[in-house]
């Protein structure tokens, strides 16, 4: 800024050791980029220097750093956050596809177990597939029947009890034409 350039600015400069240092390097007419960095009023800066031959002049820019690093920032930035809304869109795609093919199987075959348990002989999961899943379901629901058929031959039976505290049990088949009483 031109209201930096007053004499107090300049004797400032000569203070700085890295300045000075900086000030007496060798330079070509090929632009070059020192590689220590220069401190000055509290902000770092990289130098480049190149040599006017034509006027006699030495030229020398002081880069802030932070005015480099910048651009590099937002991309490290924005990389960052690509990567992070990656991440989280590959997590909810894999919790979907969990959700979908284990949870939600696995909530089907417990809701049958439960129905069954609570009296629902004819409730059956009818999963389908070839995972562990499907042949659970597929065992339990063979289970399942084959109980169904057991109790189904099996006698129902019944007991009574008499005025006289005795019981009496009546055994109750299936078919309606067999009734037997025994005393």
């Amino acid at each position: 800024k031109p209201e930096n350039f007053k004499p107090e600015f300049f004797k400032k400069l000569g203070k700085e050791p890295q300045l000075a240092k900086l000030l007496k390097q060798t330079l070509t007419s090929n632009s070059q980029a020192f590689e220590q960095k220069i401190s000055f009023e509290g902000r770092q800066y990289l130098a480049i220097g190149t040599e006017l031959s034509a006027i006699g002049w030495r030229y020398f820019r002081l880069i802030p750093e932070d005015e480099v690093l910048a651009p590099m920032r937002k991309i490290f930035y924005t990389m960052l956050a690509m990567m992070l809304a990656t991440g989280l869109l590959i997590g909810g795609l894999i919790d979907f596809i969990v959700e979908r093919q284990i949870v939600s199987r696995i909530k089907v075959l417990a809701n049958t177990l439960r129905n069954y348990s609570h009296g629902a002989l004819d409730a059956r999961s009818n999963l389908t597939g070839s995972d562990e899943i499907a042949h659970v379901s597929r065992e339990l629901d063979a289970m399942a029947s084959q109980l169904k058929s057991t109790l189904d031959t099996l006698p129902d039976i019944l007991f009574d009890l008499g005025l006289d505290g005795r019981y009496y049990a009546c055994l109750l088949y299936t078919s309606p034409s067999s009734f037997t009483l025994n005393r």
